[in-house]
This record gives structure tokens, C-alpha cells and sequence, in this order.
């Protein structure tokens, strides 16, 4: 018997105990009842301040309570067996019980199993799909690997997770979850809504990455077309200024498109948007142009938790791609009045009036080189600049230019500019100058040639000769001033949602939304400026920067993908694959995101890499008992995580870290605490295992790999009775 503690009454504001006896009905299997109730809570409480300590003592405690209990006595055995089983060659396996972390976060968050069902109805799949989908997203944020590394690896996994999975079936799994990325996204996406705060989704951040396979060809060269080829055909014809311009007889009688019919000029269109091949060469963000790419668009919400994402061949610009994903986002979740914050790579006229036409603000990076001159002159006059904190002149200064237009744009739209500096950035960007000068120095020394200036250390370059071979002379003292004075400064835009609400200039409103007044100011020649100087009239671009400054967040979420998550290098070829690599990795970064964002919730700080490596390290070692039943007790993170995030210290250094983090809390039992299981602190039993991780196993079999139960029985400690035979 056991006591245990209830929630009722009136919207569940009471707690009760009760006294709990667990019991096996005829067919062994395990229930519970109510053997008395003890009373409520305020009322015991009332009456004697100890009456709970009381009733704990004298019933024996809480079901966990006596686990741990029973956990601990079995750990002073465990060394005497071990001891004596030893030099009869015993072998201990060590197996990983971290998955069960995102395991239990799969079903009892995010529901996954419920999805899967329907999906493996509807496909008549004859393995478990979700359980194959669900490991792999678990072994992505443990241990990525490849689809085969993952396959041979499953026996050091607690549970037993893919016995029934193919390795076949494996590589299948990635076609289905590629043709269900929409429905799957769009429901973990529903599950966050239920969890974080409502106003997610007034603010997002849009990035494009892209990453490299391990293959010397592309798809172009291999003759490999993308499998979706034929549906981005469909959608670019039904574009609205290319459908306007395909005549009748390119559509048959029930308004279909007739591809045989579409002309020339939309073909060398598709050949332009670069939409046939999926692997492609193109500008490399890790400098792998060598090898073929695929771009990887992706959404986050302001919590930092990815809300969808797309895949496009690896030579597709940025530029156009970001009107087909924002587009395609916005219908799908129906996002109206909110912020889109993007890098300047990819802020261009053409995106700006985009996200306008979709009813989106946007707040941006702008480029200082290619200003006017009356706009640097403004940018570099430091005295007119107001501080963001004036308590903390270190944390830089702003100016605000409302009513921005460049003027080598027609029609383009008007924006809020903000100017700001930085003493901190003042002295990184000298640093590089000075690098960059002393690089085209030693460049000059060795006599260097040069084809043609480019960015970078390029452009500080004094070059002699005809265009083609042109000979580095020395540092251009002319623009290594101009490039001086710009150093400290920088510059975003920003442009609130249309159709917003009159009067609503509050940028920190509670819908989390930020807006401001546009007013319009002076014209001169094409480019319209007003400088705003009076506070009353300035915007809150504080605020306006701590957004765009939030856009490491996706950055982070590309740098963790590509890290932790195993995103890159892919060793994948076919397209479906592919992109169902892709999405394996995002659901990955939405499970670790939360256990990241439930920890901060409980004032606990792990970074991604931590959360990883602790899942990665939560290891247990399982033997046979004399009573020839199946123990497992915890280990240590183990050696291979001693020095980690420590290679910087001495050895007395990383001594002293190894023996204070053996009095503190472990980060695994913070994590499992937080996601609602039970850490592990001892020596349990198979039943006891269960509870403590929420699941079940029924048998040795459920707990262990068939390959593993049979290393136990086959131990000569263990009871000569138990045989291989006995397995599945």
C-alpha cells in the first residue's frame, strides 16, 4: 500500500490522500484501489501542521517514496553481486535511456502517436510508423548518425525501440514524413499553442541556409529531377503573372493546364526559378561550393520554436524563394498583422512590397555603403544620436530617419530608418579593417595579382595593370577611410503591418506586435527623408533593435540543426529522402527547443549542446541478479563526457569542475524533472524502471534487444534455468 495525492473539488483547487493498494486481477495484470481516503489536505493541516508527515510514517510513504526506497537497498547489494559474479565472466551492457526523455514528450505533448495512427491506416504501412519516425527524431538529438549507423546502433538503446523496423523500412519512413511534412508541422504546431503564450505568432523570423552532401555529382549531372518537379511546374504556372499570360489553348476543356501546351518562354522561366534539380552547386554559407547544395528556408516564432520550413535546390536565390515560403506560410497558419525580421540578405524592393502585399511588417538589415551621401553624413554624426539606456551608455546609441526611401528604387516603399552605433562593434569592425589592410599588405609584398575587386580585403586592394590582370600595389588609402569612418555604425528598416488600426502607435501593445507612426517628411530629389530630433516624435527603436537582435535565434536554430542535430553533411540521394531528412531534423529542434524552454520556465539554464549531451550521457548498466531477475542501475555521464565544454582548463581545473559536479544536480534529472519523469538514482527492478520512465515493460524483451537478454542468460552468473530458448 502506498498513499497517494488527488486533485479535486471545485476546478480542482483541493488536494486529497488516499490509501492505495496495488494489487494483480486474475489475468496478473497490475490495478490499483482505494483502500481508505485520509481527508483533505487544509483540513488535516488544520488541525495538526504535521498530519501529513504523520500519515507518511505511518503508511510507509508515497509509491515513489517507497521505490526509492527499495532502490536504495538494492544498491548496497549490488557491488557484493557484481563483485562475485565478475571472475565467472559476467558481462554488463550499458544501454541509453534518454530517449525516453523525447519519447515522452512525443506522446504526452505533442501527441504524435494519434497522427501516425491515422497515417498508418490510411497507408496500410507494415511497420510502426511512429515508432520508426519517433526514434529517429530521439537518435538525431542524441546521437546523429546515418540511416544505417542509427540501425546498427538500436541495442544500446533502452527498450528495445525499432525491434520490428526493417532497415529498408527505415529509408521508407523518410518518404512518409516528407509527404505529411504540412500536416505534422501544422500539428506540433497546435500542441506549442496549447503550451507557450498566444501572441507566438504576431512576431517571426525568416532565414535561408543551405548544406552539402557527400557526393561529387549533382542532380543535374546524374539526370535526377526532383520528384516534386512536376507539382512546382503546376504551382508556377498558376502564379498570377504567369497564368495571365498563357493563352487558352494551354488549358483543356475543365480549365486543367495542358503542359505539352505552355510555350517556350514559360519553360525558360522554370529554368530560370531553378526548380528542376534539388542537389545543385550554388553559394556556399559554409564555403563548400565543391559539392551540391540544397537551401533550407525556415520560420521560427518569437520563442525561438521553428513554425515551418521549405527546401529548395541549392542554386535557388534567396530572393525568390522568399515570396513562394512566406506566401505558402502565411495562407497555412492564416498569420495577419505581424513582423517578419530578416537578414539583409534578403531585403530587396521586390520582397518588401511582397510582405506588404501580405498584409506583414517587417523589420530588416539595411546595407550603409550604398546610402546617400546626405544619409551617411546624418549616419556619422554621432553627436545627434540619443542612447538606448542612458543609464548604460555601453549599450549603444540610435537615431531614427522616418519616412526612408531609397532613391535608386522606383515606386519603392517607404520605411522607418534606424541608425544605430556601437563602441563594442566600433572596435570589431576596426579589428577586421586593420586585418583586411594588413592582408593587402603582404599581398603587395609578394607582388599579387588581382582579376578584379571584390568584397572582403579585395576592396582596400591599389591595383596597377590592365582590368583582367591587374597587380596589387598597396592599400587604397581612399577607401580604407571611407570604410573607417563607417566602423561602429549600422542600420535596419522597419515598416509596421498595413490595415493596422488607427491611432495605434504603442510598440510594446500586449499583442507582442510593434507599431509606430509613418509621418511624412521633406523630398529631395528621389529619395525622401525626415530626420526626426525631437524624443516626443522618435519611436521606440530601442525595442525595434532588441527584435532584429533576436534574429540569432534562427541563426542559433541553423547553427544547432547543423551541430547537434546532424542536419549536415547528408548522405541521402534520393529527393523524398531528402527533404524527409529535412523534416526529421526540425521536429528534432521543436522537441529539444521545449525541454530548453521548460527548464527556463523552471529557472534552470541548459544550452542545446548541454540538453544533448546529457540525453546522450544518461546511461545505465543492467545485470542479472542472484534471483535471476533483471536489474539496471545509473552510471556516471562517463569519461567521454569529462572534458566536454572543459578543454580549455588545466588539469587541476578540470579536477576540481569533475568533483563540485558530483554534489550538484546532474543536468539529466533536471531535464527529467521538468518534462514530468522520474530521475533515476539508483538500483531498480524492471517494474520499477517503468514507472519511473512512464512506459511499461512486460518482459525482458520489452526492456532489452533480443541480443542483449540473451548475453544476460547466457552469463554463467545467472540462473542455469534460464535459457536462450525462452526469447521471442
Amino acid at each position: 500500500m502506498f498513499i497517494r495525492k488527488f486533485k479535486g473539488g471545485k476546478d480542482n483547487q483541493h488536494s486529497y490522500y488516499k490509501l492505495i493498494e496495488t494489487y494483480r486481477d486474475s489475468s496478473g495484470k497490475v490495478k490499483h484501489r482505494t483502500i481508505k481516503s485520509l481527508g483533505r489536505e487544509d483540513m488535516l493541516l488544520a488541525k495538526d501542521p504535521l498530519a501529513i508527515q504523520k500519515l507518511y510514517e505511518r503508511y510507509g510513504g508515497s509509491r515513489q517514496e517507497k521505490d526509492n526506497k527499495a532502490a536504495m537497498s538494492r544498491a548496497e547489494t549490488t557491488l557484493a553481486e557484481m563483485a562475485e559474479m565478475a571472475p565467472e565472466g559476467a558481462e554488463y551492457p550499458i544501454v541509453n535511456y534518454g530517449h525516453y526523455v523525447v519519447r515522452h514528450l512525443w506522446r504526452a505533448v505533442f501527441e504524435f502517436p494519434r497522427k501516425f495512427d491515422q497515417v498508418q491506416k490510411v497507408l496500410q504501412i507494415h511497420y510502426n510508423i511512429d515508432d520508426a519516425v519517433s526514434f529517429m527524431v530521439a537518435t538525431k538529438i542524441l546521437h546523429p548518425d546515418s540511416v544505417l549507423g542509427t540501425y546498427d546502433s538500436q541495442d544500446q538503446y533502452l527498450g528495445n525501440p525499432i525491434e520490428a523496423v526493417p532497415l529498408d523500412s527505415l529509408y521508407d519512413m523518410f518518404s512518409v514524413v516528407k509527404a505529411h511534412k504540412d500536416s505534422l508541422m501544422a500539428w506540433a504546431n497546435r500542441a506549442l499553442a496549447k503550451e507557450v503564450p498566444a501572441d507566438r505568432n504576431t512576431l517571426f523570423f525568416y532565414d535561408v541556409t543551405n548544406t552539402y552532401f557527400e557526393s561529387s555529382m549533382s542532380d543535374e549531372e546524374k539526370a535526377y529531377p526532383d520528384t516534386d518537379f512536376a507539382e512546382n511546374v503546376l504551382a508556377m504556372a498558376d502564379q498570377p503573372g504567369i497564368k495571365e499570360r498563357l493563352t487558352q489553348d494551354c488549358f483543356d476543356a475543365t480549365g486543367s493546364l495542358v503542359v505539352e501546351k505552355l510555350p517556350d518562354w514559360f519553360w525558360e522561366a522554370v529554368s530560370e526559378e531553378n526548380i528542376e534539380f534539388l542537389r545543385m552547386r550554388g553559394p556556399s554559407k559554409e564555403h563548400r561550393t565543391d559539392l551540391p547544395l540544397i537551401s533550407i528556408a525556415l520560420v521560427i516564432d518569437k520563442y525561438g520554436f521553428p513554425m515551418d520550413f521549405a527546401v529548395y535546390s541549392g542554386n535557388r536565390s534567396e530572393f525568390k524563394s522568399m515570396k513562394q515560403s512566406i506566401e505558402k506560410f502565411k495562407v497555412k497558419y492564416g498569420i495577419d498583422q505581424a513582423i517578419l525580421v530578416a537578414d539583409r540578405g534578403l531585403n530587396s524592393s521586390s520582397n518588401l512590397r511582397m510582405l506588404q502585399d501580405n498584409g506583414l511588417g517587417y523589420v530588416m538589415a539595411q546595407k550603409i555603403s550604398p546610402l546617400s551621401a546626405e544619409l551617411k553624413k546624418e549616419l556619422t554624426d554621432i553627436d545627434s544620436y540619443v542612447p538606448f539606456d542612458p543609464d548604460h551608455p555601453d549599450k549603444g546609441f540610435y537615431k531614427v530617419i522616418d519616412g526612408y526611401r531609397p532613391k535608386t528604387v522606383e515606386n519603392a516603399i517607404e520605411s522607418t530608418l534606424i541608425f544605430t552605433f556601437n563602441s563594442k562593434r566600433y572596435r570589431r569592425d576596426l579589428a577586421i579593417l586593420e586585418a583586411w589592410r594588413n592582408i593587402v599588405l603582404d599581398k603587395a609584398a609578394k607582388k599579387t595579382k588581382l582579376g578584379k575587386r571584390n568584397s572582403g580585403w579585395q576592396s582596400l586592394a591599389r591595383l596597377e595593370g590592365d582590368s583582367k590582370n591587374k597587380l596589387i600595389v598597396g592599400v587604397d588609402e581612399q577607401a580604407y577611410a571611407k570604410k573607417k569612418a563607417l566602423c561602429g555604425f549600422a542600420a535596419m528598416i522597419y515598416k509596421s503591418p498595413p490595415k493596422e488600426k488607427p491611432n495605434n502607435s504603442n510598440l510594446n501593445d500586449q499583442s507582442g506586435a510593434t507599431h509606430m507612426d509613418m509621418s511624412m517628411g521633406r523630398t529631395e530629389g528621389k529619395e525622401k527623408v525626415d530626420i526626426c530630433r525631437k524624443a516626443k516624435k522618435q519611436p521606440d527603436a530601442s525595442h525595434i533593435a532588441s527584435i532584429y537582435h533576436q534574429l540569432n535565434q534562427i541563426e542559433d536554430c541553423f547553427r544547432v540543426m547543423k551541430t547537434n542535430l546532424g542536419l549536415r553533411p547528408i548522405y541521402l540521394w534520393n529527393t523524398d529522402h531528402i527533404k524527409g531528412h529535412v523534416a526529421i531534423c526540425v521536429l528534432a529542434l521543436i522537441l529539444v527547443r521545449y525541454i530548453q524552454w521548460k527548464l527556463q520556465r523552471a529557472n534552470e539554464s541548459l544550452s542545446i549542446h548541454e540538453i544533448c549531451s546529457a540525453l546522450n550521457g544518461a546511461d545505465l548498466v543492467c545485470w542479472r541478479g542472484k534471483d535471476g531477475k533483471l536489474y539496471v542501475h545509473k552510471t556516471i555521464r562517463g569519461i567521454k563526457h569529462l572534458r566536454d565544454g572543459r578543454q580549455r582548463l588545466s588539469v587541476k581545473e578540470l579536477v576540481r569542475k569533475v568533483i563540485d559536479s558530483k554534489s550538484k544536480e546532474r543536468p539529466i534529472d533536471k531535464i527529467m524533472k521538468v518534462c514530468g519523469l522520474v530521475p533515476l538514482n539508483s538500483t531498480y527492478s524492471r517494474h520499477e524502471l517503468s514507472r519511473c520512465l512512464k512506459t511499461r515493460f512486460s518482459s525482458d524483451e520489452d526492456m532489452l534487444s533480443a541480443p542483449l537478454v540473451a548475453l544476460l542468460y547466457t552469463n554463467k552468473a545467472a540462473d542455469d534455468n534460464k535459457n536462450v530458448t525462452t526469447l521471442k
